[in-house]
């Protein structure tokens, strides 16, 4: 049976629990999905501007039960289907009324409408004093989530073959995974993997990998379906790989666009970008804050012409694309 709040799991990342970030210890009345009243957002530093008429927001209220050195700045949320939302005001207000020994922060962020209908959250991503952790969240009485992904990468290796791998952190109850891939809007599953624990369950770090022949020219797009023994899944993050056709470092597509819709392509999967999408007059009207995904959709422009900035937080190079909506 669901509980109105939240349940945090604390998966540490390091032996020295103190000296990380401190992960909150429950979710907080207040919290909504799409509910927000968010205005104050709009016009901050890290993200001037933003034009909440073309968005949904939403407030989360993390309870902490331990003294807070800083006031832990709230980087991410990750939905139920696995989709990262970067928080645009991730900085938190202390509130009052949480009780003994119980600090409430409440938090307001902006998203695509799709991104909160019907979800709950599965993890935060919290820094505090230049110290990041990733809590993850469970919606089923103190159920652990079935499976944690640590990392999930694809990288062509030639120019017939796609390497694909991920590490799990912990696994509960699970069969195997799918790998899935789409190439021209359909997701197919191309491979199954079993799961390398011997009744489903671990907590110690298992990798997997598979090489899937590709010889596409264009743009193929991979994610990963944990299964679980119930027949439950969850999905991984997903990622995007060139083909010989797209050598470009940043691909956009399509250009043009028809309905508002562009797919952006980053190489690399270990970076951090922040994206910035500009009318012709130069009004921003998309902002993007701490992607680390090697794929960004961007929704809901209108017709017209638009540029795109992309600043790589690890290296400082920025990179402009053009692109046009019909």
């Amino acid at each position: 049976m669901k509980k109105t709040l939240f349940s945090i799991l604390l998966l540490g990342l390091s032996f020295f629990t103190f000296a990380q970030a401190p992960c909150p210890t429950g979710i907080g009345a207040g919290t909504n999905m799409g509910a927000g009243d968010c205005k104050e957002c709009a016009g901050t530093p890290n993200n001037p501007g933003f034009n909440f008429l073309q968005a949904a927001s939403a407030k989360v209220v993390l309870e902490f039960n331990q003294p807070l050195t800083c006031i832990p700045r709230l980087i991410s949320v990750t939905n139920d289907a696995g989709v990262v939302l970067p928080a645009d005001c991730g900085v938190g207000q202390i509130m009052q009324g949480g009780g003994t020994n119980k600090t409430l922060v409440e938090y307001c962020f902006w998203g695509n409408d799709a991104f909160f209908k019907a979800r709950t959250y599965l993890a935060a991503r919290i820094e505090c004093g230049g110290i990041q952790r990733t809590c993850f969240f469970d919606g089923s009485e103190n159920i652990p989530l079935p499976v944690h992904f640590k990392s999930f990468n694809a990288n062509r290796t030639t120019s017939s073959n796609v390497s694909i791998t991920w590490t799990t952190a912990m696994e509960q109850n699970s069969k195997g995974f799918n790998v899935q891939k789409n190439i021209d809007g359909e997701w197919k599953t191309i491979a199954f993997v079993f799961s390398q624990t011997e009744d489903g369950n671990s907590s110690s770090d298992l990798t997997y990998s598979y090489k899937d022949a590709n010889s596409e020219k264009g743009i193929t797009q991979y994610r990963i379906q944990q299964v679980d023994i119930d027949g439950n899944a969850k999905y991984s993050d997903i990622r995007a790989i060139r083909g010989e056709g797209t050598a470009a470092k940043i691909v956009v597509y399509p250009n043009p666009s028809a309905d508002g819709k562009l797919n952006m392509v980053f190489e690399g999967n270990n970076e951090i970008r922040d994206v910035q999408v500009n009318d012709m007059q130069g009004r921003m009207v998309k902002s993007y804050q701490g992607i680390t995904n090697n794929i960004l959709v961007i929704e809901k422009l209108s017709s017209g012409f638009y540029t795109i900035k992309i600043t790589n937080r690890n290296t400082a190079a920025i990179s402009v694309e053009k692109v046009v909506v019909k």
